[in-house]
């Protein structure tokens, strides 16, 4: 089949690239050609490119981000930077199926419906979703547009959700029925990664304490993870979100690493200790075997993460307060089984690989 899959490919977040490039790489795996739906909005791509070009401390983590998409994010649709631009010209991609997801596609807020495939004529294309977030566990949005995505996810052939609280959403907001799935950096081992994207990459000496916090409320977090590896004598690095706020750009000293895709997972490799509110920091810490602990994300989003923890049974990781830092060392050095662990994601994988089979 010819295959779309439409999600945030173009953000500027490891995770978002790194889900795609797992989902793009199974489907190709299955024997489907596939296709990135390279739907910029226009402000990404002018507004930012402008943004990128005069501000020295975001052009290198834009630029690798860029290097990143252009190598393994290929190949794409014509460009759609506006949602007429969509509904004009999409029918003559011909495709055979549109597969929205991962990550936090369904985000009302973030995202409008395109993300619920409204471009797309179900007569003649497939509509289906793959491990698609809500990013919440609740719903926010008006009635009116409740009823618009009720009944655009009516037309979907076959839905999966990343969280158990999407198969909620699903059935109780929009009345469809939807299957949890994993995520689609899940549906390989680490050895995919290590081959395919860190070859090249030796490993790191010497790096004991990794922290990757996402969030401005969060950022507290991360002052403290620093005096907590001080107080134990543990080098540290922050693995910042990449981006940085304009008062830190006329700061002196500003903690903001840029790093390509690659680098950002070859610190988790090499590093001793994780400590994160990221879902996929989260899921690269199983996948390497790390020891590891996940604060509360304030600005929300945990569900995503708590889900994933049950389903391997790795609830004990999950640190709901900041109180936990009088124990993190503890923690942190609570051994893992990790062939147990493994075996459950083995489970979680078959069961994904099946629905994919299936659609």
């Amino acid at each position: 089949m010819k295959i779309g899959i439409l999600t945030f490919h173009w953000a500027q977040n490891y995770g978002a690239v790194l889900q795609c490039y797992a989902l793009k790489s199974k489907l190709e795996e299955l024997g489907h050609q596939v296709y990135i739906i390279d739907r910029v909005p226009q402000y990404q791509g002018i507004l930012r490119d402008v943004y990128h070009r005069v501000s020295f401390k975001h052009f290198w983590s834009w630029w690798k981000f860029r290097h990143f998409n252009r190598e393994y994010l290929i190949p794409k649709t014509r460009r759609y930077p506006t949602m007429e631009a969509l509904a004009l010209h999409f029918a003559s991609e011909k495709l055979d199926a549109v597969v929205v997801g991962s990550d936090q596609v369904w985000r009302w807020g973030m995202m409008g419906y395109n993300y619920f495939l409204d471009f797309v004529d179900a007569k003649t294309t497939r509509k289906y979703a793959y491990a698609a977030s809500f990013g919440l566990s609740h719903w926010t949005d008006n009635g009116l547009s409740t009823a618009q995505v009720a009944r655009l996810l009516a037309d979907f052939s076959d839905i999966s959700v990343r969280e158990r609280s999407g198969v909620t959403l699903c059935k109780r907001i929009f009345g469809v029925e939807a299957t949890q799935v994993i995520d689609p950096t899940l549906l390989y081992d680490a050895d995919f990664y290590e081959e395919r994207l860190l070859k090249d990459f030796p490993r790191k000496k010497g790096i004991q304490v990794v922290s990757c916090i996402l969030g401005k409320e969060n950022q507290e977090q991360c002052k403290k993870i620093s005096w907590w590896a001080d107080e134990h004598g543990l080098s540290y690095i922050e693995l910042y979100h990449t981006s940085c706020t304009f008062p830190d750009l006329i700061q002196s000293e500003v903690r903001c690493l840029h790093l390509s895709v690659q680098e950002w997972l070859e610190h988790i490799r090499s590093a001793e200790y994780v400590v994160t509110n990221s879902f996929h920091c989260t899921v690269f810490s199983i996948l390497f075997r790390k020891k590891f602990v996940v604060l509360d994300n304030y600005s929300g989003g945990t569900d995503r993460i708590r889900t994933l923890l049950d389903a391997l049974q790795l609830g004990d990781r999950f640190l709901p307060s900041m109180s936990g830092f009088n124990f993190l060392r503890e923690k942190l050095d609570t051994g893992i089984d990790y062939p147990a662990v493994e075996e459950r994601l083995r489970v979680c994988r078959k069961d994904s690989l099946s629905f994919l089979k299936r659609i």
